[in-house]
């Protein structure tokens, strides 16, 4: 028994990026997780597609208060979100459904300049993020910018930024 146990914890981390891919308790390879972003716009409640088959993490809680079972869960269908609820969610071993975002490639970071004040979120980058604007105006190397110990904003700057 402890060994089916071991075997799954095993996979698990390494469908989350923690170790490379392992073997499923009964035997081949769990693919890697898909990262996608869910959110509850104006407090509504919102479901985003995805295989959910084979787990759902919450990675980064990008706004609002996520609370698995109060503002966000899991069905046969998708990851659903309430309450204003945001967040990057590892699809462990299952992909994005149809009609849903698509999968992220790489690590996705938000960051974000609340009250025009500057910010910076800790990630180890080695090239320049690709950037989706969520909000504000975002002009690298004036409201934005990286190295090599994570990536900075300012001047309102809130953006989603997906590193290679």
């Amino acid at each position: 028994m402890w060994r089916i146990v071991l075997a799954w914890l095993v996979a698990f981390a390494g469908a989350i990026g923690a170790a490379p891919a392992a073997a499923y308790p009964g035997g081949g390879f769990r693919p890697p997780a898909q990262q996608m972003l869910c959110a509850s716009s104006q407090f509504r409640p919102r479901e985003c597609p995805a295989d959910t088959r084979g787990g759902v993490r919450l990675l980064q809680q990008t706004g609002g208060l996520c609370i698995r079972g109060q503002s966000w869960g899991v069905t046969p269908r998708g990851v659903w979100v309430t309450n204003g609820c945001r967040a990057i969610f590892a699809v462990v071993g299952g992909r994005p459904g149809p009609g849903g975002p698509g999968p992220i490639h790489g690590r996705l970071i938000v960051c974000e300049s609340w009250r025009f004040r500057p910010a910076r979120c800790a990630a180890a980058v080695h090239r320049r993020p690709r950037i989706e604007v969520i909000a504000g105006s975002c002009r690298e190397g004036h409201s934005w910018g990286w190295d090599r110990r994570g990536i900075w904003v300012d001047h309102g700057c809130r953006a989603r930024f997906q590193l290679a």
